[in-house]
């Protein structure tokens, strides 16, 4: 398992993209936002995600260089076409394009669909936090990837449709809230499957409908399929996925899910507040830390260290990443060099 500066990894991410075509610029937007998935522990979300991207790229599923067209525009909306760029570009644009707009406005809301795989969802409301805004986004399949099954249900019907709240906090560490409305995200599913790991017990179902901890019943068919979050109150992260399902693909126009089974593809709505219509960013901070300190002053159960607030967990990891570098799991580390040695690309070494 090779371990890598993320500079590095970055680097070596960005020629591999530029390979497929990419510009310059997105081939290293789109590096930068995968390896950040690596950076915060979000591991499912990163680099082991290329392997994919490169089949859907010989699928038509990923055009480098597509440019974004504004099917409809007002002052404080858009509805955006991404003509199957890449998703993390498709999302970037469109959570910049909210952040302008709620600056003019005081409040926005973006759809945009047409894109491949967006990555790890809090980068973009993070965006918005680091702007000294409040951004919401959330994503779904376009009626495609039905891995998770509905509350009482145990056939796949909706996708994992996650959500993400990001807001400024005074500190260098914006409050980042990056959930998926199943147990978990798919990618951890597939992360423990490279691993030649179990999965905890709640995560999914068999394709009877028992409760299963291994991977590979994700991928044998008959397929089992994941559980909507909330154990015993599974209702609730059903209820939210279906909320995410109307906006992203239906207000969004990313397409929601159906029978026949639609094509996988991301689409994404976002909404933006500038704090600054309500009340000063400095007042608003203050108070947020105010809530932060007596929510995490509480005292803690047996076994527990600290209370932690969404986002700082992962901040403590890219700090710890960012200094000691990354490990590449061994199986995803073979597949990317089989692609870069395909395309004369130099293998970096790890530190």
């Amino acid at each position: 398992m090779p371990r890598l500066l993320p500079h590095t990894l970055i680097s070596f991410c960005q020629a591999i993209f530029e390979s497929w075509g990419a510009p310059t610029d997105e081939a290293g937007l789109v590096a930068r936002l995968v390896v950040e998935a690596n950076l915060t522990g979000h591991d499912s979300h990163g680099v082991m995600q290329i392997p994919g991207y490169l089949e859907a790229y010989h699928e038509g599923l990923i055009v480098p260089g597509a440019g974004m067209s504004r099917e409809r525009e007002t002052a404080a909306t858009a509805l955006l076409d991404g003509h199957w760029m890449f998703g993390q570009r498709l999302a970037s644009e469109a959570m910049q394009l909210g952040i302008d707009k709620a600056r003019l406005c005081g409040v926005s809301a973006v759809g945009a669909y047409h894109g491949y795989h967006v990555g790890q969802l809090g980068s973009y409301a993070r965006m918005a936090a680091e702007a000294g805004l409040i951004g919401i986004m959330v994503v779904n399949d376009g009626g495609g990837g039905q891995r998770v099954v509905p509350h009482g249900g145990i056939a796949g019907r909706l996708s994992t449709n996650p959500l993400s709240v990001g807001l400024p906090t005074g500190t260098p560490e914006p409050f980042v809230l990056d959930i998926s409305t199943s147990v978990v995200a798919e990618g951890q599913v597939r992360l423990r499957r490279l691993q030649r790991d179990r999965m905890p017990r709640g995560w999914m179902i068999d394709a009877l409908g028992r409760p299963t901890t291994d991977p590979e019943a994700f991928f044998r068919d008959p397929k089992g399929n994941l559980l909507p979050f909330g154990e015993s109150m599974a209702h609730k992260g059903y209820g939210l996925a279906l909320a995410v399902e109307v906006l992203a693909g239906i207000l969004g126009r990313a397409g929601f899910v159906r029978a026949p089974l639609p094509p996988y593809a991301n689409g994404v709505f976002s909404i933006v507040i500038d704090i600054a219509h309500f009340l000063s960013l400095e007042e608003f901070a203050a108070e947020v830390q105010d809530l932060l300190r007596y929510v995490k002053g509480c005292p803690t159960r047996s076994g527990v260290r600290e209370i932690l607030y969404p986002g700082e967990q992962a901040a403590r990891t890219r700090q710890l990443r960012g200094r000691e570098g990354i490990d590449v799991d061994a199986e995803t580390w073979t597949q990317l060099q089989a692609i870069a040695q395909a395309r004369g690309i130099q293998v970096p070494d790890g530190v």
